[in-house]
């Protein structure tokens, strides 16, 4: 009885790490265009997303269509595109092996518009 209680028991985390194995293979991100490592999980890539949300002070609907996040219609999909570009190009040329880089936070500070009078003047 032990040992058909602990066959079953077995078999279902099996099918539960197989299955979940699989859902995580399909559910790789689409459309990435200049994100360099594109092997990044799912968690990896919203772990990556989150330094913008809280750079640009917004939600992820900012710029993407939450129905379907590999569609390019929105202008500020394409506009953060072209700042990580800005960025990587500054950090590589200018910064190399710096322990601190310029990230979108460097300018936005949190706010959308970028922030380029300090604040009482």
């Amino acid at each position: 009885m032990k040992k058909t209680l602990f066959a079953i028991a077995l078999a279902s985390v099996l099918c539960i790490v197989y299955y979940s194995t699989i859902s995580c293979q399909t559910n790789k991100p689409k459309n990435l265009k200049v994100i360099k490592d594109r092997d990044m999980t799912v968690e990896e890539i919203k772990e990556y997303m989150r330094t913008f949300t809280l750079s640009l002070g917004v939600e992820c609907d900012y710029c993407h269509d939450t129905d379907n996040y590999s569609n390019d219609d929105k202008k500020e999909k394409n506009i953060t595109r072209d700042m990580i570009v800005l960025t990587e190009m500054l950090n590589e040329k200018y910064f190399p092996g710096a322990k601190e880089n310029v990230t979108c936070y460097t300018c936005h500070r949190g706010s959308i518009r970028v922030k380029n009078t300090p604040p009482g003047l």
